[in-house]
């Protein structure tokens, strides 16, 4: 049973992104800490201006390092200890514009490591504001949380 993760690119990683390619490939240094495996999908995400919005999802086919990365792809990694390939055919395409609305950003919750369920922060609740750091780190969503993200992004994926 795979697990679901989310993955954090900041701002400037997100305007370095070519928008409209599949989500192939994302890098980090936490993922083996956080025990994302081969088999686990990889939801990746930005807050902007204290929204959350969904760049893509993968499923994870294997985890290289720096140099294998940069034999394996055809453009320079970022220089990363862990690079996160996708199973062919399972990448959505990369979306700077996709935002997710704030009554399903209200329902996420993340595992912790002792099993209980937390939602993610807010900067200013009555204003639906995140708080920027929420998502920094690697996260483990819950299957119910990651079937709320699937659900906007396989609006857009051809049947």
């Amino acid at each position: 049973m795979p697990d679901y993760f989310t993955h954090y690119w900041n701002t400037a990683t997100c305007e370095f992104q070519q928008a409209g390619r599949p989500l192939h490939h994302t890098a980090g240094n936490d993922f083996a800490h956080k025990h994302v495996a081969p088999g686990d999908y990889v939801y990746v995400v930005n807050i902007l201006r204290g929204r959350l919005r969904i760049i893509g999802r993968m499923q994870v086919a294997r985890i290289v390092n720096y140099d294998e990365a940069c034999e394996l792809l055809d453009y320079d990694p970022w220089d990363a200890d862990e690079h996160c390939l996708a199973v062919p055919g399972s990448a959505t395409t990369v979306r700077l514009d996709r935002f997710v609305p704030i009554e399903l950003v209200r329902r996420l919750r993340f595992a912790r490591t002792d099993n209980s369920m937390v939602p993610l922060a807010f900067r200013d609740r009555d204003a639906d504001l995140l708080d920027q750091q929420t998502l920094r780190a690697v996260r483990r969503l819950t299957p119910q949380s990651a079937a709320l993200l699937d659900g906007i992004l396989d609006q857009e994926q051809p049947h």
